[in-house]
């Protein structure tokens, strides 16, 4: 029959065509039958389709797949679909299907779903993703993540959030982590955290960044700290910052030099470097340092008092 002859079809001549002769129809004749004829596919025909018929069906034909159907896709299946079509699946499509089909997905595909489609995933579905087609996945993509869905990443998934996508996570995604997921951040993580990202970090959280990740912050981001976050960094954290990013934190390389370890008690020590918190105008600072780092041991961590507060109770 010629392609012309399809155009004329139904969701209900479609629906009543067995799995095998649906499968024989050619991809010229597959481009000629009406969206709303979709409609008519059964779980039976998509177990029947063959690769060409999943290459040539386009978005608009995919809208009108049933939910019920669009579960019968498997991981072979969707590996067939052109990411045009992938940009146009629903979101009672993508909850559809099963989460072993998320291992089909290839990088066009992924970078292709739809933020709103994002969205909606379960964690189920979003561990089967390859964690080398989460660094697709963009900061728009990213952000559109349930808080829970994030925090139930695996390590590998976590470590591989590009780092321009990681600067749009927002404080409920950042209160979600654990510290399981937060020791698996590389420098080049951290530094594009943004500014409500950095504010929303627990001293827990912070302590279990990895201190080279910790390093690689900028005088922004380190000029945005609290003074619980603040004493939370680790002393060998404080020693090795350099002059700008220690200017984020209100130190200076005297105050550093103070900070080193010797023989005076740690009453002593607090009493040296104690100074006053500010948050300070970094918006003519830039600080693009790139650090990549593996979890390390936790070292003894840095205090800062309020001077105020040092004198009123004559230390």
């Amino acid at each position: 029959m010629k392609p012309e002859v399809f155009q004329s079809l139904e969701a209900r001549h479609i629906g009543a065509l067995t799995p095998n002769t649906l499968s024989a129809i050619s991809s010229d004749k597959i481009k000629a039958i009406p969206p709303k004829s979709f409609r008519g596919l059964t779980p039976q025909h998509i177990d029947a389709l063959p690769p060409q018929w999943l290459k040539t069906i386009n978005g608009k034909q995919w809208k009108q797949i049933p939910v019920q159907s669009v579960s019968a896709f498997n991981k072979n299946d969707i590996k067939n679909l052109p990411k045009q079509t992938i940009r146009s699946i629903t979101t009672k499509q993508i909850k559809a299907l099963k989460p072993q089909t998320f291992k089909g997905f290839k990088n066009n595909q992924i970078a292709a779903l739809p933020s709103k489609v994002i969205g909606v995933l379960s964690v189920r579905q979003v561990r089967q993703i390859k964690p080398n087609l989460i660094a697709k996945l963009s900061g728009k993509q990213i952000s559109a993540l349930e808080p829970s869905t994030l925090a139930n990443f695996s390590n590998r998934q976590f470590r591989n959030i590009a780092p321009q996508s990681i600067s749009n996570l927002k404080p409920q995604h950042i209160r979600a982590l654990s510290t399981k997921l937060l020791r698996t951040m590389s420098g080049n993580q951290v530094n594009r955290l943004n500014k409500q990202a950095i504010q929303a970090l627990t001293p827990k959280q912070i302590k279990a960044i990895p201190l080279k990740a910790l390093q690689a912050m900028t005088f922004k981001q380190l000029a945005q700290l609290n003074q619980k976050q603040i004493n939370t960094l680790p002393r060998q954290v404080i020693n090795d910052l350099n002059d700008k990013q220690l200017r984020g934190l209100g130190l200076t390389g005297v105050n550093l030099a103070q900070s080193r370890p010797n023989t005076r008690t740690k009453r002593d020590n607090a009493r040296s470097i104690a100074l006053e918190r500010r948050v300070i105008d970094a918006q003519d600072f830039s600080d693009p340092m790139v650090l990549n780092s593996k979890p390390e041991t936790e070292p003894e961590s840095i205090t800062f008092i309020n001077p105020v507060i040092v004198e009123q109770n004559e230390w």
